[in-house]
């Protein structure tokens, strides 16, 4: 049983929890859901609607067993296709707003938001090239572990040699007792 516990907390792995990892995930997931402006009402099957968020165009998320999956609705984005290309693009890949402005589709957002979760992965584990490996959470906590076991091995060290020496010392006053002893002995015995 403790076998299989063990396999299966090792299948589950290091990451599972993170906080950082969870961040990125929750704010993927709210990316998802926002809308994206500067996008006007359209006629669709006959009813005003306004497509700017992927549920509008039929795309949306299954529930929690499908772990975030994407379901389209392939009627309902045919439809908004064909109503208004154009909006189906700016709600992927944003565009020029009415005052001209650039607005951020949900592929800018989503771009955006692994940059940043990017950084914190970096500040928290260092990055693949190993630039700032020394200053990360982790690469600070390890080199604090290593000084700490550095430091109780040093300890563990002088504690030994300090045994080894009251070992010896009894050692020496064994032999001498012994010595005597057998000195004793000889006297008592002639």
């Amino acid at each position: 049983d403790q076998i299989k516990d063990w396999e299966e907390k090792a299948q589950m792995g290091i990451l599972r929890g993170d906080s950082v990892l969870s961040s990125i995930v929750s704010d993927m997931r709210s990316i998802m859901y926002s809308s994206v402006t500067g996008i006007k009402p359209q006629v669709v099957d006959g009813r005003t609607v306004t497509l700017n968020t992927l549920f509008s165009i039929g795309i949306k998320t299954g529930d929690y067993s499908t772990k975030g999956k994407l379901e389209i609705d392939e009627n309902k984005l045919r439809a908004a296709i064909e109503a208004d290309p154009d909006a189906v693009n700016r709600i992927f890949n944003g565009g020029v707003d009415a005052n001209g402005k650039r607005t951020e589709g949900i592929a800018d957002k989503l771009y955006d938001n692994l940059k940043k979760g990017l950084g914190k992965i970096d500040a928290k584990a260092g990055s693949a090239s190993g630039e700032k490996e020394i200053s990360s959470n982790l690469a600070k906590a390890i080199a604090r572990n290593n000084k700490a076991i550095n430091t109780k091995t040093a300890r563990m060290h002088a504690r030994m040699q300090t045994l080894y020496k009251q070992y010896d010392a009894m050692e020496r006053m064994l032999q001498q007792l012994q010595t005597q002893q057998s000195t004793l002995q000889s006297y008592f015995s002639s």
